[in-house]
């Protein structure tokens, strides 16, 4: 490649310049390791471009619009787009490195198996200006790849090297592993073919068969060869529905003799040196008796002579050709340990083992046998969950004990007998019963297999061990669920909310699983309709973050940026979700099946019913004035009082909105000074909230509480608004706010005036602020308590008599009038009291 300079002959404002590219002088692709996703691959393509004029010289990527730069991605061969692919254009940036510009896809191709070689169209600002394809004035790079198979096979063979007698057969386990989550691996069929004289049938050659897969995707399978000299062989295999998933294996059959061992004498043998037993080794080759060379291993503890008619010498290991011409040789073993021994020695010919065979040895000391009774296994490896195994040790023998023993415990892997702390060590003590129980906890969440190895501190011959498997923490089921939304907001014709779903995720137990023991990244929520269980159409849910969370116990939360479309007409939806972990499903929350039933309701509030205007109306019994459920503090002199109203919306066409079906969130009230429009000094809006939903009359029942220390007369009206703007208002009409337009009437009027009384010629007058009820409030008995109620100017009034009262009946002894001023709900604000005249 030919490295240019950058065309410095631009602006440095980070602009195109009107700079076009002409050429596309290299190109370099470069793809990243891809995965199986619902049924398709997907990896990530990045192609790195060398634009240039029309003279050759390189273009400064950081002087274009990046914005404006496209590529196609086209079949190399036709220039036309690929069959059976998808490819994204997900961001383009400069590369310095290349240098050039750097255009990353996101492919994904629809059928496995499928060859692809594919080539590029590069267009910028609507112009081509350069191709990487086949034909054409044009670079000719292209991508070529094979879109790979949903499976993988493979041969794991569990025993190999048995002798090709036609009996013995090497075995293998044959593995479908599904690279595709949604591809299953049961009941596949599997087509095998073997060479040599090997034979997937005992007694009968056969070297082609099939076989099907279980649930786990494996296969076990049985080869046997009857070439007694030996030989290797290889199996091989494909899947039957994809021949490009195969694979071949070599097995190694080993050369065949016949052993026979027999016991000469009889009854135990003690490891004195002295005590031996006596076998007759006997070695055919066809038949025919082997007189060739051999060898036997009895290991350390025990020694042994061999004796063809007169003793040769004696041997912890032997390897010579000491067979008489029948293919025969005389064994004795014996053994000076001094205690009850066992063991095996093995016959070897050619360095292969061809006969196994045990030894054992007693001595008249205590015997002891230490071994493992697993009692709980495949735990959890969370750390917390533990598997359970009791040594057991007994004793045979004088002076056997088996109480109070001290036994040594190792442990291998991530394994430890001490919750919360690595501990692969440790000692315990046997109880009367020769018994002691131990756990074992594991922190590699993956799972794994361990080793428990134990032995008698005593004797450390006196040993036993056995395998653990712990089980990986996998999330099984979903054991708890809460939906919190954030707000929403329009963005263009698009209503975007944040939805945050904590979870709480438990193993196959329903044991709870902390967020630490499990790959978050690998967890993902797919959003779907409640009722259905399946996708919601138009809506689109992205997760945004995953994390731990308190709101349950090792809880997760996951956010999610919910969108979904405008549209003309309110549409109501129901959410639930389904929950994965690595592309596997183990809970969900929607109306079926075995789950949970949790859901999250909202509402897309439709065009139609966007308020663009409303009717205002008082909240008042028919023929019964406003009651505005007044309040006084005479200490400080404020005043309260509750503006309540009825609110119709209508929409830009006229027509009356109904109230279900209309955003309550999204409206505001506020309660200014009718003549001005702005809010009144020294008065405070306590609440304002929706108190009553009409759905017969379509109407909202609207209260604002407004508490006020002004103490002259006054009248204040209510404005409505919808996303921040004024759809109406009780106001004065010239005022800009109203736009020369009747809303109807909710204004209220009022003086707050310090309650006062007097009295003239026989009549009661007052003060009090407007809606303070007076009471007439006797010190001694009064046939009847005329109510007084504060008008707007606050003078004190009756319903029969207008303006005061008259005073037509004084109880006997009364020497004062007394009067109690009350708020709506009785409570006493003030009392006032005059002499009465005469008394």
């Amino acid at each position: 490649m030919t490295v240019n300079h950058f065309d410095k002959d631009v602006k440095p404002n980070g602009s195109d310049n009107g700079i076009q590219p002409k050429r596309l002088l290299d190109i370099k692709f470069s793809a990243e390791e891809g995965h199986y996703q619902e049924g398709n691959y997907h990896f990530d393509l990045t192609i790195y471009l060398q634009l240039g004029h029309e003279d050759n010289r390189i273009i400064d990527p950081h002087q274009l619009d990046l914005n404006q730069l496209f590529l196609d991605i086209v079949d190399w061969e036709t220039s036309s787009a690929p069959s059976n692919l998808s490819a994204t254009q997900v961001q383009v940036q400069p590369d310095d490195d290349f240098p050039g510009v750097a255009v990353k896809f996101h492919i994904i191709t629809l059928k496995p198996g499928e060859n692809y070689q594919l080539g590029i169209i590069a267009i910028y600002n609507g112009n081509f200006f350069g191709q990487s394809t086949k034909g054409g004035d044009s670079l000719h790079q292209s991508y070529a790849f094979k879109s790979p198979a949903r499976y993988k096979l493979a041969f794991l063979a569990a025993r190999d090297n048995a002798f090709a007698d036609g009996e013995q057969a090497n075995q293998v386990n044959a593995t479908l592993t599904a690279l595709d989550p949604t591809a299953s691996v049961d009941n596949l069929k599997l087509n095998l073919t073997v060479t040599g004289a090997a034979s997937f049938q005992k007694g009968s050659q056969l070297q082609a068969c099939t076989v099907h897969t279980d649930g786990s995707g494996h296969a076990v399978v049985d080869i046997y060869d009857t070439n007694t000299e030996g030989e290797a062989v290889t199996l091989s295999g494909a899947l039957d529905s994809d021949k490009d998933v195969n694979v071949s294996t070599p097995l190694n059959f080993v050369k065949f003799y016949k052993v026979t061992v027999q016991r000469l004498d009889s009854g135990p043998v003690l490891a004195d040196g002295k005590g031996h037993f006596q076998l007759v080794l006997t070695i055919e080759d066809k038949g025919q008796p082997y007189t060739g060379a051999f060898e036997i291993k009895a290991g350390p503890q025990t020694a042994f002579f061999v004796l063809n008619g007169n003793p040769l010498h004696t041997y912890t290991d032997y390897k010579g050709d000491c067979l008489d011409r029948n293919g025969q040789v005389v064994i004795y073993f014996y053994n000076k340990a001094l205690k009850t021994e066992t063991g095996t020695w093995d016959l070897l010919i050619n360095g292969v083992v061809y006969k196994t065979s045990s030894w054992a040895f007693q001595h008249p000391k205590p015997d002891y046998t230490l071994t493992f009774d697993i009692m709980k296994n495949h735990a959890i490896a969370d750390g917390t969950q533990a598997n359970t195994v009791q040594a057991v040790l007994t004793g045979s023998g004088a002076g056997a004990n088996i109480a109070g023993q001290k036994l040594v415990l190792n442990v291998t892997g991530a394994a430890s007998f001490r919750k919360g702390s690595q501990l692969q060590t440790s000692t315990v003590h046997t109880d009367g019963s020769g018994h002691a129980t131990i756990d074992i906890y594991d922190t590699n969440t993956e799972g794994e297999t361990v080793t428990l190895t134990g032995a008698l501190e005593s004797d450390k011959t006196v040993r036993a061990a056995d395998a653990l498997i712990f089980a990986p923490v996998l999330p099984k089921r979903l054991l708890d669920l809460a939906f919190f939304a954030g707000k929403g907001t329009w963005q263009s014709n698009t209503y975007e909310f944040d939805l945050t779903v904590n979870l709480q995720i438990g193993d196959e137990n329903g044991q709870i699983i902390n967020p630490g023991h499990i790959n978050l990244h690998q967890l993902y929520l797919s959003v779907v309709d409640w009722s259905t269980g399946k996708p919601v159409p138009q809506l689109s849910a992205k997760q945004l973050l995953i994390q731990p969370d308190n709101h349950f116990s090792s809880g997760i939360a996951v956010k999610l940026l919910i969108s979904v479309p405008h549209s003309s007409e309110n549409e109501d939806y129901k959410l639930g979700i389904i929950a994965r972990y690595k592309g596997g499903g183990f809970g969900q929350s929607t109306q079926e099946g075995n789950s949970l039933h949790q859901f999250y309701p909202f509402i897309v509030y439709g065009a139609s019913n966007t308020p663009e205007s409303v009717e205002l109306s008082l909240v008042s019994l028919p023929g019964q004035p406003y009651q505005a459920f007044n309040t006084y503090n005479k200490d400080t002199q404020e005043y309260g009082f509750r503006l309540s109203f009825y609110v119709q919306f209508y929409n830009a066409s006229g027509q009356l909105i109904s109230v279900n079906a209309l955003d309550q969130t999204r409206l505001g009230f506020d309660a200014v000074d009718f003549l001005t429009g702005v809010k009144l000094a020294k008065t405070h809006i306590e609440n304002s909230r929706v108190f009553v939903k009409d759905p017969q009359n379509n109407a909202l029942g609207v209260e604002i509480q407004i508490n006020t220390t002004l103490t002259d007369f006054q009248q204040i009206g209510p404005i409505v608004r919808y996303d921040n703007k004024v759809i109406g208002a009780d106001l004065y009409r010239n005022l800009p706010i109203m736009n020369s337009k009747d809303y109807g009437v909710a204004n209220y009027s009022f003086t707050n005036k310090h309650c006062d009384i007097y009295l003239d010629e026989g009549w009661v007058y007052g003060y009090a602020p407007t809606g303070i009820l007076a009471y007439l409030w006797p010190s001694y008995s009064w046939d009847k308590r005329p109510i007084l109620v504060s008008d707007t100017k606050g003078n004190l009034i009756s319903d029969t008599e207008g303006w005061g009262f008259k005073l037509d009946y004084i109880p006997e002894g009364a020497t004062r009038l007394e009067v109690a001023f009350k708020d709506y709900r009785g409570n006493v604000v003030d009392k006032k009291s005059v002499p009465l005249p005469g008394r």
